[in-house]
């Protein structure tokens, strides 16, 4: 069965894969103020922000521990005590060991899998060669094993950062701790998970609260190449670079001049004929360069929803249903939804003859989201 991610600012597609039907008992990790377990990260990496959020996610689960009055103890796999069962995170030898290949995955996948009295949580964890951020599929596992079942709950986005030492200085005003006498898990637990979304356009790094509510940045393996062509905002249509050559690249005002005609304007915000054949050809065609330049992976970008439906020519017209007139009437039609179809000509195009390459739609601010992804194209 073929799979086709689609991406919207938001980015989707899910997989839940738990092997068994029921279980018989309970992995009891920690009761009545005693734990005896230990926290067991990797031994350090090569990948500074890899073993520094791997590190801030064990240390958010011993202090979950501790606010439940269990007392548990971080360390690297090559420090572990022997007589003592433990919470592998990451790529660890133990892991490897119990047949969990990460490296498998390109996105948030993680694995739960209980070993005997051991507890792996391990995703794909490595720095995005390209930007300072990193996949932190292991961290993505954690924030679901302490919600699942030790009671956290990430309450609101705040700016996580680390300190010079490498440590996480995280608010603990945005983390509820609320209280559970037991941690435990199925014994019999063995779940991979694919969170549906992929990335949110809208976050540029990442925090404890982004990561746990799916909300991922952008990684450059994930956006791939920018649809944009010379002389473009955000990979749309600028008129220093085509007002002359093509005005009906541009918004057709209800006097019927072109937004490019009109002054004063500015060129990185120009109002744009979304729906016009030219724009939707020029687009598909950036589209082209990228894939023949070997991207697997293609972002859409553009300006403001209402900035994209203020044109009066036919096609728009007809598109939105409506003139744009007056800026209730543009407002009315940047709410409507509708532009999200002007997206999905393009992309459709680029699919039909590329149904491999992934699309990312890049479009921030557009009301009505989610009825409008409930009518998307999936196959």
């Amino acid at each position: 069965m073929r799979t086709t991610r689609w991406f919207a600012g938001l980015v989707f597609v899910g997989l839940v894969v738990m092997s068994g039907t029921g279980y018989a008992g309970e992995l009891t990790i920690a009761e009545s103020n005693q734990c005896n377990y230990q926290i067991v990260i990797p031994d350090k990496g090569r990948e500074e922000v890899v073993d520094n959020w791997l590190s801030a996610a064990a240390k958010l689960m011993q202090a979950t521990f501790e606010k439940n009055g269990f007392k548990i103890d971080v360390v690297q796999e090559g420090a572990k005590a022997a007589d003592k069962p433990g919470i592998y995170l990451g790529a660890t030898g133990f892991a490897k060991k119990n047949g969990i290949n990460v490296e498998q995955h390109d996105d948030w996948t993680y694995y739960h899998k209980a070993v005997g009295k051991d507890l792996i949580i391990a995703g794909n964890d490595k720095k995005d060669p390209k930007t300072m951020l990193a996949l932190l599929g292991t961290v993505k596992g954690v924030c679901d094993f302490l919600r699942e079942y030790a009671g956290v709950r990430f309450l609101f986005m705040t700016g996580d950062r680390f300190n010079k030492d490498g440590s996480l200085n995280i608010d603990t005003r945005s983390v509820a701790f609320t209280p559970v006498k037991k941690i435990a898990v199925p014994d019999n637990l063995d779940l991979k998970k694919t969170p549906m979304m992929r990335a949110n356009c809208d976050r540029s790094y990442e925090t404890f609260n982004s990561i746990s509510l799916n909300f991922f940045p952008p990684l450059s393996h994930i956006v791939g190449g920018m649809a944009a062509p010379a002389g473009t905002a955000v990979g749309w249509p600028l008129a220093t670079e085509y007002a002359k050559s093509h005005p009906e690249y541009f918004a057709l005002s209800k006097d019927g001049k072109r937004a490019c005609d009109l002054s004063p304007h500015d060129a990185y915000a120009m109002a744009v004929c979304a729906a016009g054949k030219g724009v939707q050809d020029l687009m598909y065609m950036e589209a082209e360069k990228l894939i023949a330049d070997g991207r697997k992976t293609i972002t859409i970008g553009c300006i403001d929803g209402y900035g994209l439906s203020q044109c009066n020519c036919e096609e728009c017209c007809k598109l939105f249903g409506m003139k744009a007139e007056n800026w209730d009437q543009i407002r009315a039609r940047g709410d409507s939804g509708k532009l999200w179809q002007a997206f999905f000509k393009i992309t459709e195009r680029i699919r039909e003859k590329y149904p491999d390459v992934k699309i990312i739609c890049n479009r921030s601010r557009l009301p009505n989201l989610t009825l409008e992804i409930q009518r998307m194209p999936i196959r």
